[in-house]
């Protein structure tokens, strides 16, 4: 998946302590996440870096312990 799939409901997130939040409240310690989307229904995207290329690879968040899914 790419940034330019994610739902336009999606509010980016790229605040360094505010991903950080996130990351530790969903128990995903990466800090290769620099950025995050957050979707209206819950569903969490993290990026590499925080500048959310258009083509740049995105991964799905969750408290699963395999987090990053390339859906």
């Amino acid at each position: 998946m790419r940034v330019k799939d994610i739902p336009q409901d999606a509010q980016l997130i790229s605040d360094s302590q505010d991903v950080k939040a996130v990351m530790v409240n969903l128990g995903i310690a990466d800090d290769d996440i620099g950025a995050i989307f957050i979707t209206r229904d819950g569903t969490i995207y993290g990026i590499s870096g925080n500048i959310p290329y258009l083509e740049k690879q995105v991964f799905r968040l969750g408290q699963d312990i395999n987090y990053a899914a390339d859906d």
